[in-house]
C-alpha cells in the first residue's frame, strides 16, 4: 500500500494558507442505552468537532455536470488530514453559521483520501 501523508500535509499546508479556519462535525450513531430516549424511539448521536481549514468557493461548470453540484452552490475545499471520513450527516461551521454537507467527493488515488470537495448548503446562524 502507498502512502500519501507527503501529499496529505502539503495539500493541507496549501488549504491553510490560502483558506480559513473551520470547524467539522462528525456526528456517530451511539447505541449506548444511556442515549436512548423512549419518546422518539430514537438514540442521540455523538459529535466529534474537528479544527481544520477550508477553502470556500462556488460549483465549477465541471464539478455541476460532474458530480450533480448545483448551479452556483457554495463549495468548500477540505484537506484529509484531521477529517479521514464524511458523511451528508456531519456538518461544518464557519462564518457564524452551520453548514450542512449535500454531497462529498474525495480525491483519492488510493485507500487515502488527499482532499474533499464539499457542496454545502447554509443552515442559517450559530447562535
Amino acid at each position: 500500500m502507498a502512502s500519501y501523508e507527503k501529499q496529505i500535509a502539503m495539500t493541507a499546508k496549501a488549504i491553510a494558507k490560502r483558506g480559513m479556519p473551520v470547524v467539522f462535525v462528525h456526528l456517530s450513531s451511539n447505541t449506548d442505552f444511556a442515549n436512548y430516549d423512549p419518546a422518539t424511539g430514537t438514540y442521540a448521536a455523538n459529535e466529534t468537532r474537528l479544527n481544520t481549514f477550508g477553502l470556500r468557493s462556488t460549483a465549477t461548470q465541471a464539478e455541476v455536470q460532474g458530480y450533480g453540484f448545483g448551479v452556483g452552490s457554495v463549495t468548500l475545499y477540505m484537506p484529509a488530514d484531521v477529517v479521514t471520513k464524511v458523511s451528508t450527516a456531519d456538518y461544518v461551521l464557519f462564518g457564524g453559521h452551520r453548514w450542512n454537507i449535500v454531497t462529498s467527493v474525495a480525491t483519492a488515488p488510493a485507500e487515502s483520501a488527499l482532499l474533499f470537495l464539499l457542496e454545502l448548503k447554509d443552515a442559517g446562524e450559530v447562535v
